[in-house]
């Protein structure tokens, strides 16, 4: 994967410069059809890898209810806090 400063330095090479992808890929050692490709992305956007899948949070998301039902059954008394950022993450706190 290329990074976001080489990405510019292509873009640099090709406009600036004026030199054709086939010398661009000369130069930095990519393929011509990945010089192609970053050309034609925005500066702005990072690349991304297709190949990840976003990942699933929190891990213990399906096992909380369980949790706290186990707390309350052995403390009886629990507080149910609510991430407010994240309203899926909830945490059981001891009064």
């Amino acid at each position: 994967m290329i990074m976001m400063a080489q990405i510019e330095h292509i873009k640099k090479m090709h406009q600036m410069e004026e030199l054709s992808i086939r010398k661009i890929s000369k130069r930095s050692g990519h393929h011509r059809d990945t010089i192609a490709k970053y050309l034609n992305i925005e500066v702005d956007e990072p690349p991304r890898n297709k190949l990840t899948r976003p990942k699933k949070r929190p891990v213990l998301d399906p096992y909380i209810p369980i949790l706290i039902a186990n707390v309350q059954v052995r403390f009886h008394l629990v507080l149910v806090i609510t991430c407010p950022c994240c309203p899926s993450i909830k945490a059981a706190v001891l009064l």
